[in-house]
């Protein structure tokens, strides 16, 4: 996804971000068909189509959308460094929620990342970009 970013700030930054999202879904289908097993098995119903144009909605547009306009508002500093907390924030998530106890590496690793992410949001160089 970095390289994506940093393409995006650059040449993409003032296109629309509905025809772009609708691209990246297009390019995408080849691959999930190469991807997709021999001995796959699909029940098709009414629910599972709601539930895969939901997970289309929530994740692929609404996700990519939020990305861009993060990117272009934020810069690509901070919204790549925004997105190194999703794990961060799954395992906060999963303790509250299902109460799921990280482990130690779990932990460390997150102690990791958030120290990673205050220095690259709090660096000079950081001010020095902006």
């Amino acid at each position: 996804m970095g390289w994506g970013t940093v393409y995006y700030s650059r040449y993409l930054a003032k296109e629309n971000l509905i025809k772009l999202n609708a691209f990246i879904a297009l390019v995408s289908i080849p691959f999930l068909g190469l991807l997709r097993p021999l001995d796959y098995y699909f029940a098709f119903n009414i629910i599972i189509l709601g539930l895969l144009i939901l997970l289309a909605i929530l994740a692929q547009i609404l996700g990519f959308f939020f990305w861009f306009n993060g990117v272009r508002e934020l810069g690509s500093i901070y919204a790549s460094s925004g997105s190194l907390l999703v794990p961060v924030m799954a395992y906060l998530l999963s303790f509250i929620i299902l109460g799921v106890i990280p482990i130690i590496s779990q932990i460390v690793g997150s102690i990791i990342t958030l120290v990673g992410v205050y220095l690259t949001l709090t660096s000079k160089f950081n001010e020095k970009s902006s």
